[in-house]
């Protein structure tokens, strides 16, 4: 009898698809391809880090919006002005402080008045104590035509 020989299935040898046979010495990648792999996973790193970065910043800002149970350890209104020793500062009735401004020495507070004119209280951090006050006053109300104070 004769062998049919579409029947028979094609020989296999393990290691190897029936399409396209593994080169025993594959050759190397090309340098571009090597450089684009690269280029892909710093990209993958820089991008997982930064929305890493995002997430621990954003957690943080929600973490300092929560307020403190007991008012010793409250925030101060900026950050340094909670170490002025023991200042007080009297306002006139009516005023209001609108402003708090911070220096290494001194702490500025902007005061506005019940006329609408503003001042600015500058108190020393290590004693406490007024150092002066800044009246601001516009030019309208303190100058006449010619721009000079009277």
């Amino acid at each position: 009898m004769p062998q049919e020989v579409g029947n028979q299935p094609d020989p296999v040898q393990p290691g190897q698809s029936r399409h396209h046979p593994i080169p025993d010495d594959p050759a190397p990648p090309d340098p571009v391809v090597r450089v684009a792999k690269i280029a892909v996973v710093l990209m993958t790193v820089l991008l997982v880090a930064g929305v890493a970065t995002l997430i621990v910043t954003a957690s943080r800002r929600q973490m300092a919006k929560v307020a403190p149970s007991s008012p010793s350890s409250a925030p101060s209104v900026r950050a340094g002005v909670d170490s002025v020793a023991g200042a007080v500062v009297t306002l006139r009735p009516g005023a209001r402080a609108v402003d708090v401004s911070s220096a290494p020495s001194v702490v500025d507070v902007l005061v506005e008045n019940p006329d609408g004119t503003r001042d600015v209280v500058q108190i020393e951090r290590s004693s406490g104590r007024v150092r002066g006050v800044i009246q601001l006053r516009s030019a309208t109300t303190t100058s006449g035509s010619s721009g000079e104070e009277k």
